[in-house]
């Protein structure tokens, strides 16, 4: 199993081609356009395609594909986002990614962006209002405009509901 290649041309072919009945998470018919559209290239765009695909975060695949096709460069609402959301074609898809974004913007500890990420993903609102303010606070301490941080936050927010870890996508696909 150590010499199984994580790249191999004949194994992304047979989800490009949508030849997957028999695999599991990845044989429902809206999975298979999905797998058209996106034609993953490589194991991490099947993990990222297989975590967008629940609840909540379904509206970002579309995004995704369309991001992956592009020309175009990425716009960040900030730009030092790019080396976190590189990976996934500039969208957040994993809960790490949050709290990178967390330590990387708005100087969070790693139990701060820990907190975070629980507060977010269980639905724990009251202690929301107070990492929000932290992270507009530490934001703007490092130079980044309020108008910004809050779009990133609002964005944070609302996706962080439905992230998973990405050791679990990865396992998962």
């Amino acid at each position: 199993i150590e010499r199984i290649p994580l790249d191999d041309n004949k194994t992304m072919d047979i989800f490009q081609r949508c030849q997957t009945d028999d695999i599991f998470l990845f044989s429902s018919n809206e999975m298979k356009r999905n797998l058209q559209d996106f034609h993953p290239t490589s194991l991490d765009d099947l993990v990222i395609l297989n975590c967008l695909y629940r609840p909540g975060s379904m509206d970002d695949i579309e995004e995704v594909i369309k991001q992956k096709k592009s020309k175009n460069s990425i716009e960040y609402i900030i730009p030092c986002m790019e080396p976190v959301l590189n990976n996934t074609y500039g969208i957040i898809v994993y809960q790490e990614q949050i709290m990178m974004l967390s330590r990387l913007i708005a100087g969070f500890s790693r139990s701060e962006s820990a907190l975070l990420r629980m507060g977010i993903g269980m639905f724990k609102k009251e202690i929301l209002p107070a990492l929000r303010d932290q992270f507009i606070r530490g934001g703007t301490k490092n130079g980044y405009k309020k108008t910004a941080l809050e779009k990133l936050w609002n964005e944070i927010e609302s996706k962080g509901r439905y992230v998973f870890n990405k050791s679990h996508s990865v396992c998962y696909t």
